[in-house]
Formats: structure tokens, C-alpha cells, sequence
């Protein structure tokens, strides 16, 4: 059978016709399937920068730079409970992020106890030694504790603490609490350890700086 030659011609353009509606179908599905990948990958890059990095954040936690009271709390409470005593010396002269506490035991023994920085748990504990009698007089006339003449003598000068231990000049006890200065100078605060009165301390070398001045 003869087909006209104008029907054909409709027949092969509807034809064209349905396959470029198909192509273009197909062209619009990838370009939202590339569109919807682009902005996943964008939200996931996005997440990525904003999260914080765990390794600083553990650095900055061991940081022994300025030092929390709360911290510090947590620090001899730890201490405390681990030794079973009465702490009553605070140091971080190791500068490792950890405090070193020394805690009074009953029989007139003390413990070293190696915390770390937030508190959270103990380093190291040393055996069982003989406590230094002066010491050990000092903490029997103190009522006040270590930490509250810690928090007195930050109060009193402006500085980064630095450590606090019990002291005896002429027959007086006394906790001394020392801070690093802003200038970079050492601060000395003498604090009564009966009274829990504060006071910076100038020994004779630094008068005598001033004088000179």
C-alpha cells in the first residue's frame, strides 16, 4: 500500500518530535541528580569546617597555662581521695599538665599524688614518706584550707597561679601562694594560715631594687 508522501512526512516529524521530548527528559533528570550531589557535597564540606578538631581540643584541655579554680578543686578532691589525707601543697613544677599534690596522712606521713590538669583522674601516686615536722606543725595550726589560700592570694595579686605550699619564718606559719606576674616577674602572697589574711611579700633583694630606682 502506497503511503501519500505528506503523511509520511507528519509521520517522521512527530517521530523527531518524541525523541528530543525524551532527550530532554533524561537531560533534566541528571541535571537535578547533579545538582542534588553538588549540594550534599557542599553541606558535607561545610560540616567538615565547622567541626572542631579533637587534637587541639585535647591540647588546649592539658594546657597549663591560666588556671581554673574549679579545676583546681577537682585536683585536690582527687588527690584527697585517692591518698586518704589532707592535701596541703600544690605544684606543677614538672610543666607536663599534670598538678603535683602532696597529701597529709594520720601517723605524720605524707603521699605525692601526680593529677592531671582538669582533675579528672590520677598520673602517678608516690609511696608513703615521712612528713616534714615544720610542715606538719603548720597544717595542725592552719584553719584554713590549701585551696582557700590558694583562692586568697589569687585574689590578692594578678597573676597566673603557679603553686601554694606551707611556710614558717620566725615561728610564724604561713601559706605562701606563688603567681607568675604579668610582667613575667614572680609574685609572692603570704597568706596567715589561721586568719586567711593576704598579703604580697617584698624581700629584701626587690626593696632594695626599688630603692635603687
Amino acid at each position: 500500500m502506497d503511503i501519500p508522501r505528506t503523511a509520511l512526512a507528519s509521520l517522521t516529524a512527530a517521530t523527531a518530535l518524541a525523541l528530543a521530548a525524551c532527550g530532554s527528559d533524561d537531560a533534566g533528570s541528571a541535571g537535578s541528580a547533579s545538582d542534588t550531589s553538588s549540594t550534599a557535597t557542599s553541606q558535607t564540606s561545610e560540616s567538615s569546617e565547622g567541626s572542631p578538631d579533637d587534637s587541639a581540643s585535647e591540647g588546649s584541655a592539658s594546657s597549663a597555662g591560666d588556671v581554673d579554680i574549679k579545676d583546681l578543686e577537682k585536683v585536690v578532691a582527687t588527690a584527697e581521695d585517692e591518698a586518704g589525707g589532707t592535701a596541703y601543697e600544690i605544684d606543677d613544677q614538672d610543666r607536663d599538665g599534670t598538678w603535683e599534690v602532696d597529701v597529709a596522712r594520720d601517723g605524720g606521713t605524707s603521699v605525692e599524688v601526680d593529677v592531671a590538669a582538669d582533675g579528672s583522674k590520677v598520673v602517678r601516686s608516690d609511696s608513703e614518706e615521712q612528713m616534714d615536722s615544720e610542715d606538719r606543725r603548720a597544717l595542725d595550726a592552719a584553719k584554713i584550707t590549701v585551696l582557700e589560700a590558694l583562692e586568697a592570694g589569687m585574689k590578692e595579686a594578678d597573676g597566673t597561679f603557679d603553686d601554694v605550699e606551707l611556710e614558717t619564718e620566725g615561728g610564724e606559719h604561713f601559706w605562701e601562694v606563688s603567681l607568675d606576674g604579668p610582667s613575667g616577674k614572680d609574685i609572692e602572697v603570704r597568706v596567715d594560715v589561721q586568719t586567711g589574711e593576704a598579703a604580697v611579700h617584698q624581700d629584701s633583694d626587690d626593696q632594695d631594687d626599688d630603692s635603687d630606682d
